[in-house]
């Protein structure tokens, strides 16, 4: 399975309820690959692009029939769509602040249980420290939406396509010949970040599916009561009453062996995840001709959401929420509801009654 990153936005901390900002992942079965290049060059054609020229000024519509064509080719070839979307309130960067501070904390205080780690976590510290806060917004939404995509797309293609889940590549656009402050922020902290918050949230995996090869290559053979032992030492986490229901994985493994920071211009998946992304985004805005047919378009690629209160795509910021009304709203309804209906209507309800957020 290639999972290809991207962003779309200026993830400012400035209160503007216009100021939309998308960070998403799109997943392409390594099946489809050439399916999925072969989509892309076709919408490339239609608009007289060159196979070795990527979309930048030119942005795609629904209006045009190779765009709708194109998004149907990616649905036909197995592809999903995560998004999670975030706009400033008015206390966003006291909120985005104090969330660098807790984090850093953290991982100090996980150094005094690790002591090898002790001279690389100040390295990190510091590392994430000098970003602006834009880039740590974007840095902790990123790792947020890894984490709330993989019990979706574990469970999604362990129904249509199980033995994809077997190897995992993460595909992350690269904004310069060579790696920035922030790619570098990136790398260190997300397995850790995603490690941390997929701990403290009740997984929404689906039972009754083919996870074989997921397993056989994610899951260890540790003793799941020692396993939530550390847990509950290490992270402060207490889960050891799941420990009979529970199955352990290694993050690591999953996240980081096949992590790759790729230049876009090379990379047909980072192309695509830049166009759906950025569609997201620019629809959020009202940026299209046909905003409520670009809404049900991009909707059919994505997953709703396992919990009652949240949709198929997340809304996620660092201060108090705020309702989204008006044509947002219709957008962002219009999404779900196109969306692929993982999750049954009984299964939201009581996962979100039984697994509320922390």
């Amino acid at each position: 399975m290639h999972i290809f990153i991207d962003e779309s936005g200026l993830f400012s901390t400035e209160p503007n309820p216009h100021a939309w900002s998308t960070v998403g992942g799109v997943a392409i079965p390594d099946s489809s690959l050439a399916k999925v290049s072969e989509a892309l060059n076709s919408l490339k054609k239609a608009y007289e692009i060159e196979p070795s020229q990527e979309f930048k000024k030119v942005r795609p519509d629904c209006a045009s029939q190779p765009y709708q064509e194109f998004l149907e080719a990616l649905d036909a070839a197995d592809c999903t769509l995560y998004v999670l979307s975030t706009r400033s309130s008015n206390t966003e960067r006291e909120s985005l602040e104090k969330h660098r501070s807790a984090t850093a904390m953290a991982i100090r205080n996980y150094a005094t249980k690790v002591p090898d780690a002790a001279t690389h976590a100040e390295e990190v510290i510091s590392l994430f420290e000098s970003l602006s806060q834009q880039e740590y917004n974007q840095c902790i939404l990123q790792a947020q939406m890894i984490c709330d995509m993989l019990p979706k797309m574990v469970s999604h293609y362990a129904d249509i396509s199980p033995n994809e889940l077997g190897r995992f590549k993460w595909v992350v656009d690269r904004k310069n010949i060579s790696e920035n402050r922030y790619e570098r922020s990136f790398k260190e902290l997300y397995v850790g970040l995603v490690t941390v918050r997929s701990k403290r949230q009740t997984s929404s995996i689906l039972a009754g599916r083919d996870y074989s090869a997921f397993f056989k290559a994610f899951s260890s053979d540790d003793d799941m009561d020692e396993v939530m032992r550390q847990s509950k030492e290490m992270y402060e986490i207490d889960h050891t009453h799941l420990a009979q229901s529970a199955v352990p994985l290694s993050f690591g493994t999953l996240l980081q062996d096949e992590f790759s920071l790729e230049d876009s211009k090379l990379s047909d998946g980072i192309q695509v995840s830049d166009l759906l992304v950025s569609s997201v985004n620019r629809c959020l805005k009202q940026n299209y001709t046909d905003n409520v047919k670009m809404a049900k378009a991009l909707g059919k690629l994505m997953i709703n959401a396992p919990r009652i209160d949240e949709q198929a795509v997340k809304i996620f910021g660092h201060g108090p929420k705020r309702p989204i009304a008006n044509a947002p709203a219709k957008l962002l309804t219009l999404m779900d509801s196109s969306s692929k209906q993982l999750y049954s209507l009984t299964f939201r309800k009581n996962f979100s009654k039984n697994a509320p957020l922390l």
